[in-house]
């Protein structure tokens, strides 16, 4: 049939041509769609390390209803995305007086971020450490933070650096499932642990990783 229309060869690798293309495009949406899913890679809200260090850095204005988390005793659970989980944890650090030190997979919510530098810039020992491959996607928020002055490594070892987990004043640890990230907190089921118990090997573990891992690798 092919062999009575003109130019049938233009025809069949125009036809093939736009085969591929429409396959390209959608295996490229079928992998960003994946990466959302996950909410440990790009995710639906992004913005630009040179916009958001434009933003003055400013005080606490995340109203979570948390009270004095050095006050509180116990263990306090919660879970995204009905807990607000990104706001306790904001609120938790902007709690913090003498050190915070954060070993967590992937750091991508600008609201975090500020609480960390803001913390540094206030005085408090602020030490931070991320998966090397996660820190290259776009949205990762370890640039802004370095930049700021924060002490931050990027582990790059055999597997990956899966931690969630931050101590503060070496009191108070705060862990879970939840990855620091606007989808962790909006999109996906997770959990939060604030525990206060045994914050010695979660420091000791900190400190080896942190031993562990150059600089600049």
């Amino acid at each position: 049939m092919i062999q009575n229309i003109p130019n049938g060869d233009y025809v069949i690798k125009c036809t093939l041509f736009i085969g591929l293309l429409c396959c390209a495009v959608l295996g490229g949406v079928a992998v960003r769609a994946e990466e959302v899913d996950l909410g440990e890679g790009p995710e639906v809200f992004e913005i630009g390390i040179d916009t958001f260090s434009s933003v003055p850095l400013r005080p606490a204005v995340f109203d979570v209803g948390l009270s004095d988390v050095f006050q509180s005793s116990g263990t306090q659970i919660y879970f995204s995305p009905e807990d607000n989980c990104d706001n306790i944890i904001i609120g938790c650090l902007y709690q913090a007086r003498r050190s915070i030190d954060a070993a967590v997979f992937l750091i991508s919510h600008p609201g975090i971020a500020d609480a960390l530098v803001h913390a540094h810039q206030a005085g408090l020992t602020v030490r931070v450490i991320m998966d090397g491959e996660q820190s290259q996607f776009p949205v990762a928020m370890d640039e802004f933070i370095e930049r700021a002055g924060v002490p931050l490594k990027r582990s790059r070892g055999p597997g990956k650096m899966h931690n969630k987990f931050a101590i503060l004043d070496g009191q108070i640890i705060l862990t879970g499932s939840y990855n620091w990230t606007v989808g962790g907190a909006s999109l996906n089921d997770e959990n939060l642990i604030i525990l206060r118990e045994p914050v010695a090997r979660y420091q000791k573990k900190f400190d080896r990783l942190w031993e562990q891992i150059p600089a600049k690798p």
